[in-house]
């Protein structure tokens, strides 16, 4: 029975022992008790009614140093508009817990709740400096002063982001859906900020993704904001050459002179790229100064002589062949366009320039016939093409299918001043002097510089001032209702 008894004794607790609980036990197991109320009070009231408030903040008072219970009573408090003692209970909690990233999360989302930004801020740089993954914490912080209108702050904050994880391409993607939102806030030189720090934040390709945001902001006519991002990747190494065409279009508008001047930088830059030359040949023929061009569509006419692989569009070879033609080169001219349907012989556009330069100055019209007729295979409804086949038509003699083909012409390009004063020739060879005159009246309304019209409508009389006085009147005169 002794040894039994010792044996049973052996397991209880010795007399001696205290069962009695401390002060802050009692207050942990008090505590306890009123957050499983709350919770009852949660499945049958309404979600924070005002008992489930009073048992949460009865637990949080009994147990402080508990942030589970002092968040609860927080939201609760929050929830039922008391802010303040909200965010006494969490900055409570962190003082108590001044190692809890958890605790300085929740006080700056209390204070983002009630729109104090630079509190919540705070609290949230110092819950990054207690947590690990410290990512996501920098981006709330971003998001928060972006908001803020603290567009600097956000993109150093940013910064850390990228130093601080490997979630490069979340934080990028940040910074981008934040620039989108600034454009359609009318920010847009704030946008440009967050789309600089994508790309700088960019190991590959960084100036063609420059250039691809200019092209944005040029779509919406922001035109300064493009500027500068053509510039960036002008400024990339190696350049972007597309970013020098682009950023010389730009200056074309107001400052042709600075916009060739681009170009030939460009050039020096990159002397072995197409796409520059070429734009500046444009540049200069849209102004008249073909002669000038010329020598700018050479240097792409050798570049692809040395280096046959390079991508030349075949439209480089209409421009350089217009303007030997414009130039009053003719040779040259057919040579260029021979040269482009020789390698690319279905280039329906060079096809026609060809035919109807040799149908201007009445030579080899047969082959003019043969070219024009190929080029509208690719495009039978071409008023352009057809009134070439006339003009051709014309020149041959065959006066009535002349008419025919230029009449076509007309119903796809009823307002053109050309097709209009060769419906004029055509009705002045087959006899008709009034319809004749009717046309190249209507041409001459069109056109008032086309001296060859005005020559024919003198030599029959026609009073040029009357036809000048007449289009004056209707620039004038408004539309009646219901008119476009």
């Amino acid at each position: 029975m002794l040894a039994f008894a010792g044996g049973c004794a052996s397991s209880r607790v010795p007399a001696t022992a205290n069962l009695t609980l401390s002060p802050q036990d009692r207050n942990e197991v008090r505590a306890l008790a009123h957050y499983a109320q709350g919770l009852i009070y949660e499945d049958t009231d309404a979600r924070f009614s005002k008992r489930v408030l009073e048992e949460y903040a009865r637990a949080a008072e009994l147990a402080p140093g508990h942030h589970r219970l002092n968040a609860k009573a927080a939201t609760g408090y929050l929830l039922n508009g008391h802010p303040d003692a909200a965010i006494t209970l969490l900055e409570r909690s962190c003082r108590e817990l001044p190692n809890s990233w958890l605790a300085r999360i929740d006080l700056a989302t209390a204070y983002q709740f009630v729109g104090n930004l630079d509190a919540a801020i705070r609290a949230f740089q110092l819950a990054a400096r207690l947590e690990p993954d410290r990512v996501p914490v920098f981006m709330t912080i971003a998001n928060l002063q972006f908001d803020a209108g603290a567009d600097t702050d956000a993109l150093k904050t940013l910064d850390e982001a990228l130093r601080s994880g490997a979630e490069r391409n979340n934080v990028r993607a940040m910074a981008y859906s934040r620039g989108l939102r600034l454009i359609e806030e009318n920010k847009a030189d704030r946008a440009l900020l967050c789309f600089r720090f994508v790309v700088r934040n960019t190991e590959n390709q960084r100036g063609q993704i420059y250039s691809l945001i200019g092209d944005m902001f040029e779509s919406l006519k922001l035109i300064d904001q493009a500027r500068q991002c053509y510039t960036w990747a002008t400024q990339e190494r190696p350049p972007l050459p597309q970013a020098f065409v682009k950023l010389a279009m730009l200056e074309f508008d107001t400052n042709p002179e600075t916009a060739i001047h681009i170009l030939d930088n460009a050039h020096a830059a990159l002397p072995d790229d197409v796409l520059i030359p070429l734009a500046k040949g444009q540049i200069l023929s849209s102004q008249g100064r073909y002669s000038e061009a010329i020598p700018a569509y050479t240097l792409v006419a050798d570049l692809h002589k040395r280096q046959p692989e390079l991508n030349v569009p075949t439209v480089f070879y209409l421009y350089y062949g217009a303007a030997y033609e414009r130039s009053g080169d003719y040779t040259r001219a057919e040579q260029v366009f021979e040269e482009c349907l020789r390698r690319y012989p279905d280039t329906h556009e060079v096809q026609n320039y060809l035919a109807y330069m040799w149908a201007e100055r009445d030579v080899n019209l047969q082959r003019a016939f043969d070219l024009i007729t190929q080029a509208l295979q690719h495009a039978p409804e071409n008023g352009a093409y057809l009134d070439t086949l006339g003009w051709v038509y014309f020149r041959l003699g065959n006066f009535q299918e002349a008419l025919k083909a230029i009449q076509s012409a007309a119903q796809f390009e009823p307002d053109d001043p050309t097709i209009t004063a060769h419906l004029g020739d055509v009705w002045s060879a087959l006899g008709n002097r009034a319809q004749a005159i009717q046309y190249w009246r209507e041409s001459y309304h069109l056109d008032d510089q086309n001296a060859a019209v005005a020559a024919k409508l003198e030599a029959h009389g026609v009073d040029l001032k009357a036809i000048l006085h007449e289009t004056a009147i209707e620039a004038r005169t408004p539309a009646p209702a219901g008119m476009p």
